[in-house]
């Protein structure tokens, strides 16, 4: 007798604490059931470094229903929130530049609908951002000039040291056009049996300068969104010699 009592007690008991827990969540959920909006998967948002900023890329959603999301983040000893409006069937594009200076973050991502009644589960980013710790570590690594010797056929050879890539992603060349205009062009690293190499020589035809000026550009992540420049540094045809010593005579006729 005693033990039937004892299970009915306790039926009662837990009927009771289902009850409770039911009118608990009643006041969040309403009457009806809990509905959230979809969500992206962490593995199909792009979060993009760049230099004390990051970029977000978003795919199309298959729920129609998001409108808005929102960011949120710590940094600087207090959150921080960053919201942005969604075409759902559209890839959509957010740059994040405030309060993310040079360092790495943790980013919750919430959806919402364009009532704000309905939103997602939290989905958890990571991104991190480059600045002047990083810029400061590249501040000796411009290219260092070899030689810049223009032959009689109005032909500049300018020829650098190697240096390592990456980071080194580009290399700027620029000249004075007539000793007037300033012009420039770009040499990209290049691959030699599976090996990425500097571009060390540059020919320019029909030089007639008496400047030279060159810059690196770097990016400490191949997905970097800025780029890092170390220079110009200007060189003058009064400072160079050809392998007789004498002047390069760079805008000789």
């Amino acid at each position: 007798m005693k033990h039937i009592l004892y299970s009915v007690s306790l039926a009662a008991m837990v009927l009771a604490g289902c009850g409770g827990m039911d009118e608990t969540y009643k006041e969040f959920r309403g009457d009806g059931p809990i509905v959230y909006l979809g969500k992206y998967p962490s593995e199909a948002i792009q979060v993009l470094p760049g230099k004390r900023r990051l970029k977000m890329i978003f795919p199309p959603l298959t729920d129609i229903r998001v409108a808005k999301g929102e960011l949120t983040w710590w940094a600087s000893g207090a959150n921080h929130t960053q919201t942005f409006d969604i075409a759902p069937k559209e890839t959509t594009e957010v740059i994040i530049d405030e309060h993310v200076a040079e360092g790495s973050y943790v980013f919750a991502l919430k959806l919402y609908d364009a009532t704000g009644k309905y939103s997602s589960l939290a989905t958890t980013l990571n991104g991190v951002t480059y600045g002047n710790t990083y810029e400061e570590l590249l501040k000796n690594n411009n290219r260092t000039l070899v030689s810049a010797l223009r032959g009689g056929t109005r032909i500049m050879t300018i020829i650098f040291f190697p240096t390592d890539v990456p980071p080194l992603v580009a290399t700027r060349v620029a000249w004075k056009e007539n000793n007037t205009t300033w012009r420039d062009t770009l040499i990209y690293p290049y691959s030699r049996d599976g090996t990425v190499f500097s571009p060390d020589t540059l020919k320019i035809s029909n030089f007639c300068s008496d400047s030279l000026a060159y810059s690196a550009i770097f990016k400490p992540e191949s997905t970097f969104i800025d780029e890092f420049v170390v220079g110009p540094k200007y060189e003058k045809e009064s400072d160079h010699k050809d392998g007789f010593e004498n002047p390069a005579d760079w805008t000789s006729k």
